[in-house]
């Protein structure tokens, strides 16, 4: 994958970020099935995974947030979003170069 460097970005907003992506994967381990322990019962579970979906949602919709404060903050349109990566080490935002070309851009 070919890419450009857009950025530095600010070191609060790739904690914010990293929390973010945090909170998805946790919440995704914990709709999956298997999450709750056999023999537990079927209204505990039910209300498990219905709060596990909650934060799941909560935790996506945090981090899409994010993504497009960065993009705003950057100038990058909203569609390019998909097309960003951050490295964590450096706080560099990168735009991939190959899908530059697959909208015209």
């Amino acid at each position: 994958m070919a890419k450009k460097l857009i950025a530095t970005i600010d070191s609060d907003i790739v904690q914010n970020l990293i929390l973010a992506l945090n909170k998805v994967s946790c919440a995704t381990q914990a709709v999956r099935p298997g999450a709750v322990p056999a023999g537990v019962p079927l209204a505990e579970a039910r209300r498990f995974f219905k709060e596990a979906i909650f934060s799941l949602a909560d935790a996506q919709s945090m981090q899409d947030f994010i993504w497009q404060e960065i993009a705003a903050g950057n100038n990058i349109h909203i569609k390019e979003i998909t097309k960003l990566y951050v490295d964590f080490n450096t706080r560099e935002l990168y735009i991939e170069e190959s899908k530059l070309n697959d909208t015209g851009n």
